[in-house]
């Protein structure tokens, strides 16, 4: 096959491009940081890189519902805690109201207590967290959930419980109900409570002492799960932290570019680059001067 100066010269400049193409990567991945951009530039650490970035994705979408659980936990075991005191409190009323010294004047004064006292526990079943109802099931957005009559308490809520999905394969129950609350016995006790020491009934005051503190231990209870929840859940989140640091460092792995190798790699792209430009120059110059004879 007879080479002609044509031929020379194309291939003189298809070098010089390829070189060229070749330092504007280098430059590229110097400046970004990333060895891999593009599926082009290498279809297998790019589709990995792409597959661990979901997974990261994925994390930081469970750690925010993570989050948003956790406030929603703690403000429901403050309430809770304050509701357990509370009882304990009527207890101490009771014990008083059923004491042979304590007078009848004396009980009308402590009912008196325990009537505000009373409409402070059912003001704390009717909280709310962020514009929503605490203790409602998911009756979120509802009227307020307890009432307070002239019998007892009506609640117009439901039982249901509120699920999160916290990992990829877990999910979690953040709420405490007004049914579970109700059934602590708390609303009952209150109002017999109120009731016994309007009516100087000692007896029923002494029966009292025992229900009262059956319902704290039932309130210390729902209190319990609850911590046990949210301790599940800062447990989740320090795994999911720790995946996606490792993640991290396997992304930074897949695409991200070895500054040092790549510098010393422009190095020698260039000193070649420079060596090809200067005998091409010296083929083109002949070629030109052949023609020019």
């Amino acid at each position: 096959m007879r080479i002609t100066q044509t031929m020379i010269n194309r291939n003189v400049l298809r070098e010089f491009s390829r070189k060229t193409v070749r330092l504007e990567e280098i430059q590229r991945s110097i400046a970004t940081g990333k060895d891999v951009s593009l599926p082009s530039d290498d279809p297998l650490r790019f589709a990995k890189a792409a597959r661990l970035k979901e997974a990261s994705r994925q994390n930081e979408q469970f750690m925010d519902n993570i989050n948003s659980a956790l406030g929603w936990i703690d403000e429901s075991g403050n309430y809770l805690q304050q509701m357990e005191d509370m009882l304990l409190e009527a207890k101490s009323y009771a014990q008083r109201g059923a004491d042979g010294i304590t007078t009848d004047d004396t009980r009308q004064v402590l009912a008196g207590e325990v009537d505000a006292l009373f409409n402070e526990f059912v003001t704390l079943t009717n909280a709310d967290f962020l514009g929503k109802n605490v203790f409602a099931g998911t009756d979120t957005k509802g009227g307020q959930p307890f009432t307070r009559g002239a019998t007892g308490v009506t609640y117009s809520g439901n039982d249901q419980r509120m699920d999160r999905r916290v990992a990829d394969r877990l999910t979690v129950e953040i709420n405490v109900t007004g049914q579970e609350i109700e059934d602590t016995g708390a609303f009952v006790a209150l109002n017999d409570l109120h009731a016994a020491l309007l009516a100087n009934d000692t007896a029923a005051l002494s029966g009292l002492i025992d229900q009262l503190d059956t319902a704290a231990n039932n309130m210390l209870n729902l209190s319990a799960r609850n911590g046990s929840v949210r301790n599940t859940l800062a447990l989740t989140r320090e795994r999911l932290e720790n995946a996606n640091l490792s993640l991290a460092t396997y992304i930074s792995d897949a695409e991200d570019v070895d500054i040092a190798d790549a510098i010393v790699q422009y190095e020698t792209e260039q000193t070649a680059f420079n060596a090809a430009m200067q005998s091409g120059s010296k083929l083109l110059h002949l070629n030109i001067l052949n023609l020019l004879r």
